[in-house]
């Protein structure tokens, strides 16, 4: 069972860097890097897990959750300049209205 969940994380580890590779759209290669930090958390995780040390299991929670919220504020950088967005200056900047 450590072996394939190993197998599987490590080969879409190797997907997420290809599509990393192979993109020219700066916010996709953003968000395919927290991706792969996601899914090497879960390699830690799993490793851990198997290893009958679950003390990792609220480490990487924590960094889980300062990598979405990170990518999520650098992201709203990119797109609108700032972090403090209204939900009005959303609207009018949606990419339906662009």
């Amino acid at each position: 069972m450590l072996g394939f969940s190993l197998i599987v994380l490590t080969t879409c580890i190797f997907i997420a860097l290809f599509f990393l590779l192979v993109t020219k759209d700066l916010a996709k290669k953003i968000q395919v890097s927290g991706v792969i930090i996601n899914l090497l958390l879960l390699l830690i995780l799993t490793f851990g897990f198997f290893m009958g040390r679950p003390e990792f299991v609220d480490i990487v929670l924590v960094f889980l959750l300062l990598n979405l919220v990170g990518l999520m504020g650098f992201l709203r950088i990119l797109k609108y300049g700032k972090v403090g967005v209204s939900s009005k200056e959303l609207i009018n900047k949606s990419t339906l209205n662009d």
